[in-house]
């Protein structure tokens, strides 16, 4: 009776199987992303699709389809149950619909990189229940309705790089409870509205290279609870008013600012960044730096001045630093050191004065200083000693000839 039974049960499943396997789907009806759907999968009638072919799709990739919109709905009822990747770059998709990415709750990537997309708005990305990463890098994207990211709950990592976009609305990115990287690189933002990062209680990275801010006031980075690194590079910044980095100021570890048009070192605003690592301010037009310049700045190891037209560097300039490790001064037209200036950076180990026109050194500069490198190249220095200089015996020293 069991052995019966069990062949039974066997013969049903076999069939099922064939069943199955031999199971078709019309798509013909889902204009344009039906088309590439059968092409992607190396088909010819998207009448005849197999089912199991589409249930076993972790990957589709759609790029260069000539697809120029998508419907509301469009994926509902296609059997994408592993479907976790899908690429739409390079296309020819003017606009985003209400509803247009219904039916793949189980996607975590999608790219939409390289269209004619100029208006996100509410609903587009109904459906993405399980969205981990959205890439819409290389549109037109002129504008973001309020609450268009909204439906995307799990959504960690944005890129909306090299669009048009020149304001972001307050409440913009609301909804994005855990979102942990944000990029907008490359776009046309002047100005920063307090409110612009309502929402991103969780963001570590915020990029905002290659824009067109002049100025940062309080307000831009409240809420930003956990925000540890900031980029701005290639900007006009030539003012960040004090205060502006206070609800961060625990825990911003890193601060780029290179390629922007600073005159000074914005002390006042920098001295509250207790946890900051690593400080990025070169290719600005810095002339000085004055005692106490960096002074709050106890955590800083990587301090970056390069290509800053530097007249003149007082001998307190690094006060403060306690625990640099790194400084990097190429570039800069100094014409002399000031004797004393590394006195206080027991723990600098780098330092880069590279291209620069130092004719020599101040005597026993590098005292007291367990130095592994010290970069001289492109200098008019010849030969350095180590007894005068204050360098040790295991330090290494580019671009000059070193003698004891």
């Amino acid at each position: 009776m069991k052995t019966r039974r069990y062949k039974l049960i066997c013969t049903i499943i076999f069939f099922a199987a064939i069943s199955n396997a031999s199971e078709v789907i019309n798509i013909c009806d889902r204009p344009q992303i039906g088309t590439a759907i059968t092409q992607a999968l190396g088909l010819v009638d998207c009448q005849k699709v197999p089912i199991a072919q589409l249930q076993e799709l972790e990957v589709l990739d759609l790029s260069q389809k000539e697809i120029t919109q998508i419907g509301p709905n469009t994926f509902v009822g296609l059997p994408f149950n592993k479907l976790k990747t899908l690429y739409l770059d390079e296309n020819k998709i003017q606009q985003l619909l209400p509803n247009s990415f219904n039916g793949l709750s189980y996607l975590e990537q999608l790219s939409l990189l390289g269209n004619e997309i100029s208006f996100l708005p509410k609903k587009a990305f109904n459906g993405l229940d399980s969205l981990e990463a959205l890439n819409i890098d290389r549109n037109q994207i002129e504008t973001i309705e309020v609450g268009a990211f909204k439906p995307l709950k799990k959504l960690s990592s944005l890129f909306l790089r090299e669009n048009h976009i020149e304001t972001i609305d307050v409440n913009s990115f609301l909804g994005l409870d855990v979102l942990n990287w944000l990029d907008l690189t490359n776009n046309k933002i002047i100005n920063l509205i307090p409110g612009a990062f309502n929402g991103l209680k969780s963001l570590d990275t915020l990029i905002l290279n290659k824009n067109q801010i002049d100025s940062l006031m309080p307000g831009i980075f409240a809420g930003l609870a956990q925000l540890s690194s900031l980029s701005l590079e290639d900007n006009q910044l030539n003012q960040i008013l004090p205060e502006t980095f206070e609800p961060i100021s625990n825990t911003l570890y890193s601060l780029m600012l290179m390629r922007n048009q600073l005159i000074y070192v914005p002390s006042e605003t920098l001295k509250t960044l207790n946890n900051l690592h690593i400080l990025g301010l070169g290719r600005n037009l810095i002339t000085e730096i004055s005692d106490d310049a960096f002074l709050g700045l106890e955590s800083l190891i990587w301090l970056l001045l390069d290509k800053n037209n530097l007249e003149t560097i007082s001998s307190g300039a690094f006060n403060g630093l306690k625990k640099i490790n790194f400084i990097s001064l190429y570039g800069c037209n100094l014409k002399e050191l000031p004797q004393r200036v590394f006195v206080r950076q027991s723990q600098l180990r780098y330092i880069q004065l590279s291209d620069n026109q130092l004719e020599s050194l101040p005597y026993k500069v590098f005292e007291g200083l367990d130095l592994k490198f010290v970069g001289l190249y492109q200098n008019s220095i010849k030969k350095i000693s180590r007894q005068y200089t204050g360098l040790t015996a295991t330090a290494r020293v580019g671009g000059v000839e070193v003698i004891d």
